[in-house]
């Protein structure tokens, strides 16, 4: 029986693929080895496992799940979060993270003034964005190093360097 409170959010439902009980799905990992054949995955409290995948775009793909036999099924479903256990995610480097780490972390300045917290994470072809909400305006922050000065996991919080013209 697998904790769930161990289970991370790996993709999101995006409708039907087909007439079988195909769902599309928006990954959100960057360990695309998640949705393997033979793994499980988990929505709402059910365990699925993965009899098929293929992808479709850069971040959506095609998963045949165990349990799902009709596109009826997954229209119900459409929007709902695919999750995962953390426990099969590599080891990483120090001072590297997962996205699903870093979304929700507060966000200040070296100088202590709170931004916001990060909503969203772009993936582009250099290096990642950070997409902060700061009271409903959106701030974006290049994952470099003159940008990024600290990320504690355990406060909840990154601390950033505005460098001209990030503001």
């Amino acid at each position: 029986m697998t904790d769930h409170s161990e289970l991370i959010d790996v993709g999101q439902i995006l409708g039907p693929h087909g007439v079988d009980g195909a769902v599309k799905i928006k990954s959100f990992t960057d360990v695309p080895t998640r949705f393997s054949p033979g793994n499980v995955l988990f929505i709402h409290d059910k365990t699925h496992e993965i009899i098929d995948s293929f992808p479709l775009r850069k971040d959506q793909l095609v998963l045949k799940l165990s349990g799902l036999q009709s596109s009826r099924q997954v229209e119900d479903l459409t929007g709902e979060w695919v999750r995962s256990s953390w426990r099969f995610s590599p080891a990483l480097d120090q001072n590297e993270f997962f996205h699903y780490q870093l979304i929700g972390l507060n966000v200040y300045t070296e100088n202590g003034d709170e931004l916001g917290y990060i909503k969203e994470i772009i993936q582009t072809g250099s290096n990642d964005v950070y997409l902060v909400d700061c009271e409903g305006q959106e701030l974006l922050l290049p994952a470099i190093s003159q940008v990024i000065r600290e990320i504690n996991l355990e406060d909840g919080k990154m601390i950033v360097n505005l460098i001209e013209g990030l503001r």
